[in-house]
């Protein structure tokens, strides 16, 4: 697959999320993992949350891996950044509030500006496709190893939504491929220019 860059305004914008996360943190196959269980904890209809750029810690992430636990799902956000997630001050640095924007000088912009290739292009290089996807086989045969989980489910969002799809694929019909979940889904997906 293609390794050319394929993002748009919308990866590098949002909100925070009011609200606060009510599932716990665990280390599964060797990743800090959140984990947001379903009412019966019962692993046998499992997601896997592959986050956009902003990482596992996210409130957002972790307040929808909730809101899947209550629909049934037990639910992991991994942190597949290893602890490089970009800080959400990134965030608010290339998409200041709107109240906040009329009142930046024009240096204060082009800094800001300025601060987008230099910060998320070595980030991209360090989380590139080689790295990263071992590290999400890993863990989804991690999870299938758990007792009681029947399906995996991989959700991917923006950065994260490329790897949700590649694990779609990750499997034959003989189940001997490393990773593979039953079903993926991917919101607003970059990477696949």
């Amino acid at each position: 697959m293609s390794e050319n860059i394929g993002m748009s305004s919308c990866c590098l914008s949002g909100v925070i999320h009011e609200g606060k996360p009510t599932g716990r943190i665990d280390n599964i196959g060797g990743l800090d993992t959140y984990i947001a269980e379903p009412k019966d904890r019962s692993t046998a209809r499992s997601v896997i949350i592959i986050s956009d750029i902003f990482g596992w810690q996210l409130p957002n992430t972790r307040l929808l891996a909730d809101q899947y636990a209550l629909a049934g799902f037990h639910t992991y956000l991994p942190d597949f950044h290893q602890n490089s997630s970009l800080p959400i001050s990134f965030l608010q640095t290339i998409e200041p509030p709107l109240k906040t924007q009329p009142h930046l000088s024009l240096p204060q912009k082009a800094a800001n500006a300025a601060s987008i290739p230099t910060t998320l292009g070595p980030w991209l290089l360090q989380h590139r496709e080689a790295v990263t996807k071992p590290l999400i086989d890993g863990f989804v045969n991690t999870v299938r190893m758990i007792p009681g989980t029947d399906t995996i489910g991989a959700v991917g969002f923006c950065w994260g939504g490329r790897y949700a799809i590649l694990q779609a694929h990750g499997r034959d019909l003989t189940g001997s491929c490393v990773g593979g979940v039953d079903a993926a889904f991917a919101a607003h997906p970059s990477l696949f220019v």
